[in-house]
């Protein structure tokens, strides 16, 4: 007979009673009644403890399923809660089939024209537009809404959350005709329901202004934003969450309208609820040195440029899309301050990043050769300046047409360059075989320009 050491009999006594420990909690869960399953996971969640929650929600729609049956309301309930657990733990994939049930369930029992059918269609709609599948959820509102009003419900409450979260999928495909014309439905609705001071009322304002704002009727979208901020502060102060989505909205509107000297008392307000270092505090940091940089203002605008960078750094790296972003804008900073030297190496590493990135087809490509070439330009180098013009005009998003701003930007530095060219006879050789390899390049002809260089006088332009 072969005798176990100690190590090995420490090891079975402890298997035994863990094996025991767990054959009673399973014989205590299975003597459990359902409702008290659903009061644990309750616990859980009002603990914050949302994994335990979400497992005993399941435990408890098998419960209910097998003591109420699927055609009772609990059950129908159990399914709407453990959607919501799922989806507030981020798993879509697990709570699409439980919607679907619960949609299923609530036309199957109560009739898919019934406001409780209306109502699992938005719930399944929030869940398609979470994960982006617009073109899922836009169907399933637009079916929930007229259910609402085949019940004469147009004044309930829940139609106007149907009305509103219809309005954020629109403003989300950058659909904002259809987006601001459900916005005003939404907006009655929560006047007759909230009333004119409540935060409902406050929230929806905000997001009819960001529709008129994101289609660029600024003007419009001014009074709304004005309107949401005093309710949102009188509700809950300044340092509130509600207040500062809304004072985001409304300070980047002054940056659209160009008031920039009014959105730099409002960024400084912003500084002032981020936390220190963290990326949306360097979001704000940025575009106050924006505001600055636009009024002209560059030994202000210098130093939050580089503390920017820094924190974006410090949080996502230099590869952050942000980093390359505030690059460029320092680049365009030391060359609006004649530091051309500086905005170079500036402007070449953004170009490769962007390049790489976007590809050089890209409107932002196109805007940095343009960039660069000025620079050169500036700096008298000239041999250099000349290929990046021609080639940022033959950017296909610059040259759409003649009457594109940025491609009349293009032609008209092409052309100051040209004019400064034509008296250089020394290096004039150099420059026609930059053109003759340009055209042979591009497929174009540019005798045009040929004409500029060999001209000894300058010559006005049309454009």
């Amino acid at each position: 007979m072969k005798l176990v050491n100690d190590n090995q009999l420490t090891f079975l006594i402890k298997y035994i009673v863990l094996s025991a420990l767990i054959l009673l909690n399973v014989k205590s869960i299975c003597a459990q009644s359902w409702t008290d399953l659903r009061l644990q996971s309750e616990t859980y969640y009002e603990e914050g403890n949302y994994e335990m929650a979400t497992s005993y929600a399941e435990q408890t729609l098998v419960k209910v399923k097998e003591e109420l049956g699927e055609k009772h309301s609990d059950y129908r309930t159990q399914l709407n809660y453990l959607g919501l657990l799922y989806r507030g733990l981020k798993r879509y994939s697990d709570a699409v089939p439980i919607y679907l049930e619960a949609l299923e369930n609530a036309g199957d029992n109560l009739g898919r024209n019934s406001p409780s059918y209306a109502i699992r269609l938005n719930d399944l709609a929030e869940l398609y537009q979470l994960m982006d599948r617009y073109s899922d959820a836009l169907p399933l509102y637009l079916e929930a809404l007229k259910i609402m009003e085949k019940n004469s419900r147009t004044e309930h409450r829940m139609y106007g959350e149907f009305l509103f979260n219809l309005t954020l999928l629109y403003i989300e495909m950058g659909r904002y005709t259809d987006a601001a014309t459900f916005s005003q439905k939404a907006l009655k609705n929560k006047e007759l329901n909230f009333g004119k001071n409540h935060v409902e009322y406050g929230d929806a304002l905000n997001y009819i202004g960001l529709t008129y704002h994101r289609a660029g009727r600024y003007e419009e979208a001014l009074p709304l934003y004005t309107e949401a901020l005093e309710i949102m502060k009188k509700d809950f102060g300044e340092e509130h969450d509600k207040y500062i989505t809304v004072l985001v909205n409304y300070t980047f509107l002054h940056m659209d309208l160009n008031r920039f000297e009014e959105a730099i008392p409002l960024f400084y307000k912003l500084l002032e609820v981020n936390e220190k270092g963290s990326l949306d505090y360097g979001a704000v940091l940025g575009e106050l040195a924006e505001s600055y940089h636009k009024i002209e203002n560059y030994t202000d605008a210098l130093p939050l440029y580089f503390e920017t960078l820094e924190i974006i750094e410090n949080n996502s790296g230099k590869d952050d899309y942000w980093y390359i972003y505030y690059t460029n804008s320092l680049a365009s900073l030391y060359s609006s301050m004649g530091q051309y030297e500086e905005a170079l190496p500036l402007y070449l590493e953004c170009l490769e990043e962007v390049g790489e990135r976007l590809g050089k087809n890209h409107f932002e490509y196109g805007s940095l050769l343009n960039n660069l070439a000025v620079v050169y330009h500036n700096m008298d180098r000239y041999e250099d300046a000349l290929p990046l013009y021609l080639e940022a005009l033959e950017n296909p998003e610059i040259s759409l047409n003649d009457d594109y701003v940025s491609y009349k930007t293009g032609v008209r530095n092409l052309i100051s360059l040209l004019e400064t060219m034509s008296s250089d006879r020394e290096n004039l050789p150099v420059y026609m075989k930059i053109l003759e390899q340009a055209e042979e390049e591009y497929e174009k002809d540019y005798s045009q320009y040929k004409e500029w260089l060999l001209k000894s006088e300058k010559v006005g332009s049309d454009d």
